[in-house]
């Protein structure tokens, strides 16, 4: 144990030190602006979330188990404050440069930005699990077992859990040292300077008093490439506030448009700002998905005391959401099923309190609430999205050609993230893609030429959109299984995955069906060594297939981890990769 506390005493003093380093010369810097503020912002925002948890002693009450967690999303953040340094380095104009210096910096800057702003959402994700933490600490008043491990672990981890041993003195001496050290040096730069425009954003996290109720449940399904469509986030601005009756907002849009990221991203935006102090997030593929959900959501709320078999848990936590006391945001994420619509309608609260916001691939006459329409990107936003990805150097030729590629795929989310995905893996010129999509789009229709008719759309807009997604995946697929030698067969691994709900399919899963098999489907033979399942090998191949755009995301739920597909992915790859061969999966 005494090595796991000098490694803690490292990492306490590498994060702040950098950290104040890096906090100190964003002050310092006149011109940063953007993603600059926004990064300082959510640096000193970790700050006041550790000053709340200490506040409550919460470090002192963590157990062996517990500790985990926690030193993860430390360590993590040490990580990413020390990317960022390196980049602070090359681009933050500083008062005493030159104009050269300066005009270098900004080109520099604005080259960087992107990779800023995808260092602030994993600080992000790393702060909402303290945040997490500490909302359900002191508002349910649970034991701080196995309910501290629970809500702490459906976090997702950004990167590889930390070696090092977790106790709860090193998890208490990691953050108490790290919260004390950055305040000295706020205090000592704060009395130089007036406040800068990053301080004047920082909402102060409160500590929640032991008589609210909070849960804070969102998946790990946001991606840092993400585009913001800013026209769309200020109507969802608008939308979401309670009123009496209950305010309904569905989000509706062709599949591969972005509904889900667009809702997750102002999930995670009223989280930070504290307007709802309650974010549920229901998976509403089918009806016994959002039943699921609210019992799951039941047995969290009841802590020490599981709630009585005999009853009708998803009903239960309906009737508790009648009676919350605050405002609170509840989320229905693809809502398109005639069966798991009518369940949603059953479940929504009559609460004024409640704010519902829904999304789905259709419209149906009975729909409540008001509709915002979802359209295709920009030609401005594909361009970002596309030039994001894969664009090394931007000249004018590169930049015509993007924004020609964009436009043949209709500017669609999904379909132009795949193509930046085969691009860059395929290191294909810009001039040569539009000839690989167009044959391998003809090549789809040859194959299967009633397609089009088969599709689940309700125009030729929206058949020619799952087309282009079709294609696309098609493209990356296919040159990802090229470049990968060492590969499990990737073919019947996408088409087990997609013979599951398409959110959230746990590793448990994949682990059970491999070995319960006397012989090991050859999908999973990459992952058995020695007889047993090796957790680190899948989930450094579902990170590639993540990196690839064949997955849309990972997580983890329990300390199990999850990996998730499109829906429309999940429809192609049903129609055209072979059913694997079934047996009893233990779930």
């Amino acid at each position: 144990m005494s090595e796991a506390f000098a490694a803690s005493g490292l990492v306490s003093t590498s994060v702040t030190e950098t950290g104040g380093k890096i906090i100190r010369r964003l002050e310092e810097a006149k011109n940063g602006g953007g993603a600059f503020d926004d990064i300082a912002a959510q640096l000193t925002s970790i700050l006041e979330t550790l000053e709340a948890l200490e506040s409550e002693s919460v470090f002192d009450k963590a157990d062996q188990s517990s500790g985990q967690p926690l030193l993860r999303a430390v360590q993590g953040c040490q990580r990413q404050v020390k990317q960022l340094e390196s980049l602070l380095d090359s681009c933050l104009v500083l008062p005493d440069d030159g104009k050269t210096q300066k005009d270098l910096k900004a080109l520099r800057a604005t080259t960087n930005e992107k990779r800023i702003r995808s260092i602030q959402y994993t600080l992000e994700t790393y702060e909402t699990t303290l945040i997490r933490y500490l909302g359900q600490r002191n508002a349910l008043n649970v034991d701080e077992g196995n309910e501290f491990i629970q809500s702490l672990t459906n976090t997702p981890s950004i990167e590889p859990p930390p070696s090092i041993e977790p106790s709860p003195s090193l998890a208490k001496s990691l953050v108490t040292s790290l919260r004390r050290r950055f305040r000295r040096i706020l205090r000592r730069t704060h009395s130089k300077s007036t406040p800068s425009s990053a301080e004047q954003k920082i909402v102060k996290l409160p500590a929640p008093s032991s008589a609210e109720q909070r849960i804070v449940k969102l998946p790990a399904l946001q991606i840092p490439e993400f585009v913001s469509r800013l026209d769309l986030n200020e109507d969802l601005n608008r939308a979401l506030v309670p009123s009496d009756p209950p305010t309904v907002i569905w989000l509706h849009g062709m599949g591969g448009q972005g509904k889900t990221q667009i809702a997750l991203e102002r999930c995670r935006q009223l989280q930070r700002s504290q307007a709802f102090k309650t974010i549920i997030w229901i998976d509403a593929s089918s009806k016994e998905k959002i039943t699921a959900e609210y019992s799951l959501l039941l047995n969290r709320l009841s802590g020490n005391t599981p709630p009585s078999p005999d009853i009708d848990q998803a009903s239960d936590f309906q009737q508790r959401l009648e009676d919350w006391p605050e405002p609170f945001l509840l989320v229905f994420d693809g809502c398109d099923r005639p069966a798991a619509l009518q369940e949603m309608k059953l479940r929504l609260p009559t609460n004024p309190k409640c704010v519902t916001l829904c999304t789905s691939r259709f419209l149906n006459p009975d729909q409540l609430g008001r509709v915002i329409s979802v359209p295709p990107m920009s030609n401005g936003e594909a361009y970002d999205l596309l030039s994001w990805r894969c664009l090394a150097e931007v000249s004018e030729e590169s930049m015509a050609k993007a924004s020609q590629i964009t436009e043949e795929l209709g500017h669609m989310p999904l379909a132009v993230d795949q193509a930046a995905s085969y691009i860059k893996a395929s290191r294909l010129p810009l001039t040569s893609f539009l000839e690989a999509y167009e044959s391998k789009k003809d090549a789809i229709l040859r194959r299967f030429p009633n397609i089009l008719e088969s599709l689940n759309c309700d125009t030729g807009d929206e058949q020619r959109s799952s087309l282009s997604v079709y294609a696309t995946w098609e493209l990356t697929y296919r040159a990802f299984i090229r470049h990968v030698d060492d590969s499990p067969d990737v073919r019947l691994l996408l088409s087990f995955l997609a013979s599951f709900q398409y959110e959230n399919i746990p590793e448990s899963v994949c682990r059970s069906f491999a070995q319960s098999s006397e012989n090991h489907p050859s999908w999973a033979s990459s992952f058995i060594v020695d007889g047993q399942w090796d957790s680190g090998k899948y989930h450094d191949f579902a990170a590639r297939l993540a990196a690839n755009s064949l997955i849309t995301g990972i997580g983890f739920e329990d300390d199990d981890m999850t990996v998730s597909l499109h829906p429309l992915v999940q429809e192609w790859i049903r129609h055209q990769l072979p059913a694997p061969v079934q047996q009893p999966v233990a779930l």
